[in-house]
C-alpha cells in the first residue's frame, strides 16, 4: 500500500501561488502568472488586447481562461482564446473536397479503397483499406503542422525515409500503403491550413501559444512562422507532489485496516478530501467497513452499475418475457428468475419446450392448447400477470415494473436499501388501463405519504 502526503505549494517564478491556499486561489494565481506574461507580451509588441490570440492546449481550457481574464481585467477589451482548431475554424469553415483527407473514418475508409483501386491494388483493398486509412491519419497531423509552401521540400526528404517497396520484399503492401499514405497527406487540404496565410498574420498584433503536458507540431510551427510576434509559456507546473510512504501489510485485513488508519490520519489533521484509490474491490469494502464504524464517510465513485446487479437482471428478464414476440427461451428466463412455479413444474415446462420445434412463446403456447399439463397453464398465467398492465411512458413501466418483480415472489437486496426513499417523486403517473394495477398498489404501499396525489391519466 502505498500513501502519500501532498505538498500545497505551487510551481515557483511567476505562475507561484501562496503557501496554504486554497484550489480556487491556486487556480487564479497559476492563470494570473500567465496573464501578467501575456500582458508583457502585448506591451512589447504593441498589441492591442483585441488583435492578439492566446492559443490553449485543451478546448476545456477556454472558459476557464475566458473567466479567470474578466476577473482580473474588469475593463477593457479581452485577448481571444482559441485552440487551433477552432481558431481555424472560426476563420473558414473546411469542406473537405475529392480526395481530401477528412478525420472521419468512414470516408476516410471508403477514399482509400479508391486509392488502393488505382495504384492497382484492387485484389488487396480488403487487407490494405484499415492500414492506409491509419496511416494517413497518422501523418495528417504532421503534415499540416508544415507551412504550405515548404511541403514541397519536406515531402523530398520524408519520401526518403519510407522503406522501399520492393518487388520481392516480405513488406511489400506495407511499404506501398505508407507511401500512398504519405502522399494522400501530401496532396490534401488541411483546417488549419488558413493559419498561415498572410491575412491572418497581418490581422493579428500578437501571438500567445501556451503549451499542454506534449508538443504540438503544429504550434511550434506556428511559433517559428509568426516570428517575434509569437511566444510560447510552457504550462504551470504543480509543485511538489508530497512525501510518498510504502507500507507492508501481512494479509488483505492488515491492508485495510492501514489504508483506514492512514486516511483517518489525514481526516484528523485537516487534509481533506483524501482520495482512495484502490482496484480491488473486496478491499474498497473492508476500508469502507472500518471507515464507516469511525464515522467516516466516504463517497465511492466505481464499482458495479446498476445494470450489472440481480436485480436488473431480474427486471430486464421479466420485461423480454412480456414481448409480444418473447421467445420460449425469454419465458423461461423470466420464471427461473421467479419463485411463481415449482422447480419440478420448471423442469418439466423446460423439457417439453425443448420438444417443441417452435421457438416462439405464442406458438409453443397455441401447440400446447388443451394439454393437461399443469406447467402449460402455469407458464400462461404467470406470463400474462407480467404483462397485464400496459404501459405508455417511462414513469409508467417503471411503476408497472415495480408491481410486477414483486408479484412474481423476487425480493432483491435493492428493497431494503429503497426503503428509505419509499416517497414517489412523481405527482401524476400516466398509466395505460384506467386507475387500476400499479396505481392501486402505490397507494397501498405509501398510504402515509401523499398517496391521494398520485392519480392515473387516461
Amino acid at each position: 500500500m502505498t500513501e502519500t502526503h501532498p505538498t500545497h505549494g505551487a510551481a515557483a517564478g511567476a505562475c507561484a501561488a501562496p503557501a496554504g491556499a486554497v484550489p480556487g486561489e491556486r487556480c487564479a494565481a497559476l492563470w494570473q502568472g500567465v496573464f501578467a506574461r501575456v500582458a508583457q507580451h502585448m506591451h512589447a509588441q504593441g498589441a492591442h488586447p483585441a488583435r492578439t490570440v492566446v492559443l490553449l492546449p485543451y478546448a476545456q481550457l477556454m472558459p476557464w481562461a475566458q473567466q479567470h481574464w474578466a476577473l482580473q481585467h474588469a475593463e477593457g477589451f479581452a485577448p481571444r482564446f482559441e485552440t487551433t482548431r477552432s481558431w481555424a475554424c472560426r476563420l473558414a469553415a473546411f469542406v473537405p473536397q475529392g480526395d481530401d483527407f477528412s478525420g472521419d473514418a468512414a470516408r476516410d475508409t471508403l477514399g482509400a479503397r479508391a486509392l488502393l483501386e488505382r495504384a492497382g491494388l484492387a485484389a488487396q483493398c480488403d487487407m490494405l483499406a484499415a492500414p492506409l486509412q491509419e496511416a494517413a491519419a497518422e501523418l495528417a497531423p504532421v503534415v499540416a503542422a508544415v507551412v504550405p509552401e515548404q511541403r514541397a521540400a519536406w515531402a523530398v526528404q520524408a519520401r526518403g525515409l519510407l522503406p522501399p517497396a520492393d518487388a520481392g520484399s516480405a513488406l511489400r503492401f506495407e511499404a506501398t500503403a505508407l507511401r500512398i499514405a504519405l502522399e494522400w497527406a501530401l496532396a490534401s487540404r488541411h483546417a488549419s491550413d488558413v493559419l498561415f496565410e498572410p491575412g491572418v498574420h497581418g490581422a493579428v498584433d500578437a501571438l500567445v501559444l501556451l503549451q499542454g503536458f506534449q508538443e504540438d507540431p503544429l504550434a511550434q510551427a506556428l511559433r517559428a512562422h509568426w516570428g517575434a510576434k509569437a511566444l510560447s509559456l510552457a504550462l504551470p507546473q504543480p509543485g511538489a507532489s508530497g512525501r510518498i510512504a510504502l507500507h507492508t501489510a501481512q494479509d488483505a485485513e492488515d491492508e485495510a485496516q492501514r489504508a483506514a488508519a492512514c486516511v483517518l490520519a489525514h481526516v484528523a489533521a485537516g487534509r481533506t478530501p483524501v482520495a482512495l484509490a484502490a482496484n480491488d474491490r473486496a478491499l474498497t469494502r473492508r476500508i469502507a467497513a472500518h471507515l464507516a464504524g469511525c464515522g467516516v464517510a466516504l463517497r465511492d465513485e466505481s464499482g458495479w452499475t446498476l445494470s450489472t446487479t440481480r436485480a436488473a437482471a431480474q427486471l430486464m428478464a421479466t420485461l423480454r418475457a412480456c414481448a409480444r414476440d418473447a421467445s420460449a427461451d425469454d419465458l423461461l428466463d423470466a420464471l427461473k428468475h421467479a419463485a411463481a412455479i415449482a422447480p419440478d413444474a420448471l423442469a418439466a415446462l423446460e423439457r417439453a419446450l425443448r420438444q417443441a420445434p417452435v421457438a416462439a412463446w405464442t406458438d409453443a403456447a397455441a401447440r400446447a392448447t388443451g394439454r393437461a399439463s399443469p406447467p402449460w397453464p402455469r407458464a400462461s398465467r404467470a406470463r400474462a400477470g407480467m404483462a397485464r398492465r400496459p404501459a405508455r411512458t417511462a414513469p409508467a413501466r417503471a411503476v408497472v415494473a415495480g408491481a410486477a418483480l414483486p408479484a412474481r415472489g423476487q425480493r432483491p437486496m435493492e428493497r431494503a436499501r429503497a426503503g428509505r426513499r419509499r416517497r414517489p417523486r412523481a405527482r401524476r403517473l400516466a398509466v395505460a388501463g384506467g386507475p387500476g394495477g400499479a396505481v392501486r398498489q402505490l397507494r397501498r404501499r405509501w398510504p402515509a405519504h401523499g398517496a391521494g396525489r398520485i392519480h392515473p391519466l387516461g
